[in-house]
């Protein structure tokens, strides 16, 4: 097995010309990625979202490959139809006074993705094709446009479109995250959605290792054309320090299909409630961040966010997430996708230290403001005891931005809130 590489090469060529001048000629003569033209077609409009592949990848490269032992036992896996707009759940609280914590989740949908820095490792077999992300088959019940599949990467690789839509043979492919740790938790839950179709004899294996080499977990090999929600019960792994979990997609010679798409991946844990309320809550916002307990600076968990290429997604509509406006940070973006024509409303409640000059702004596509969704103060800025910032706009379906700005805070304490509805 090799670990993904990714290089970029680009040469010029400087021109002298004439003799009473010189004129400097910057001429590309060609940009070389380290892939075939296969791994690069977007039925979207903004193609570099192919161009990154686990840049920053922090898995060490193994040989042997990463093994598999098979649980035949499915229950502790739970299929359900999922429900719109409805994150994974579990099925009884543990406690009177527990809450739900996020360590994880990841959409597929930041730029580049997996995003800078997450602990994402990819690994793939004799031919080089791997997991990346595509725009073709996504989870709409949860929002976003992107989903995880096995042979989108890599010089063998090929992206997934109308009337060239399954997976090429001989695909040998591996997706990994972690280490993360469920220390202190009352109980834990791996889910993702999973829409497939695979042929006979291939396999997508899911599990789950403590040592990021050696994974136990289940088969699937059977067709559901329609997203199923799998939820993991991982209440045996609570005391452990690290975690890992993985997807391996394996295809023979004999046929194939349109493939396992993965999107909109959680990995949720109950704790007992601080009756002092200093527990750090982890929103959805944060994306693939992975999250140790009692995290003493939640800057490093929301940041960076501070323009459209490193915007957040937002989440599913009616979400409200609680963000920490970091010192010296004057700018927060993030992003959600309209399906259908409706209308967008937005509230925004800013702390005394940031209401005086903080804004909000809606950019369709990164430049045009719908009207109604710019709220900005006066020249002198607000004043009073802070009141919720509210907006409402029509929109048409569209990539949508969420910018909040003139933050202009000093302390690593200050915190918003922001819900979005939108159709």
């Amino acid at each position: 097995m090799k670990q993904l590489k990714s290089t970029n090469k680009s040469r010029c060529v400087y021109r002298k010309y004439g003799l009473l001048f010189i004129l400097l000629l910057l001429m590309p003569i060609a940009t070389v990625a380290a892939s075939s033209k296969n791994q690069y077609p977007s039925l979207t409009t903004t193609p570099k979202r192919q161009l990154s592949h686990f840049p920053d990848a922090k898995s060490k490269s193994q040989d042997p490959p990463p093994t598999e032992q098979i649980i035949t036992d499915m229950s502790k896996v739970t299929i359900t139809t999922p429900v719109r707009g409805v994150r994974p759940m579990f099925a009884q609280s543990s406690s009177t006074i527990s809450d739900v914590e996020t360590v994880f989740y990841d959409g597929m949908e930041s730029n580049p993705w997996p995003y800078f820095d997450t602990p994402w490792g990819i690994y793939y077999g004799a031919k080089e094709r791997y997991w990346d992300d595509v725009f073709y088959n996504y989870n709409d019940y949860y929002g976003g446009n992107w989903s995880a599949w096995p042979a989108a990467g890599g010089d063998g690789g090929k992206i997934p479109q109308n009337g060239d839509d399954k997976y090429p043979s001989n695909t040998d492919s591996w997706m990994i995250y972690g280490p993360f740790n469920l220390r202190n938790s009352q109980q834990a839950l791996w889910a993702f959605y999973i829409w497939r179709e695979i042929a006979q004899g291939d396999r997508l294996f899911f599990g789950y290792s403590l040592d990021g080499i050696n994974f136990q977990g289940w088969n699937v090999t059977n067709t559901d054309t329609f997203w199923r929600l799998f939820t993991i019960n991982m209440n045996s792994l609570i005391n452990q320090p690290n975690i890992w979990v993985g997807w391996h997609f394996v295809s023979d010679d004999s046929g194939s299909g349109r493939g396992p798409y993965i999107d909109d991946i959680f990995i949720l844990r109950e704790i007992a409630a601080s009756p002092t309320g200093s527990r750090v809550s982890i929103p959805m916002a944060t994306l693939s961040y992975s999250t140790p307990p009692n995290n003493t600076d939640p800057c490093a968990l929301y940041e960076p966010n501070n323009g459209i290429s490193t915007a957040k997604p937002f989440g599913n509509s009616g979400y409200t997430i609680v963000a920490t406006a970091c010192s010296g940070d004057t700018n927060d973006f993030y992003f959600f996708n309209v399906n259908t024509a409706g209308n967008v409303q937005i509230t925004l409640n800013l702390p005394a230290s940031l209401y005086k000059n903080g804004s909000l702004n809606v950019l369709k596509d990164g430049v045009e403001t719908p009207r109604g969704c710019y709220k900005a103060p006066p020249v002198q800025g607000r004043s009073g005891a802070p009141v919720p910032i509210t907006a409402t706009c029509s929109v048409t379906p569209g990539k949508y931005y969420l910018w909040l700005d003139n933050l202009g805070t000093g302390s690593p304490t200050d915190k918003y809130s922001l819900q979005v509805f939108y159709p």
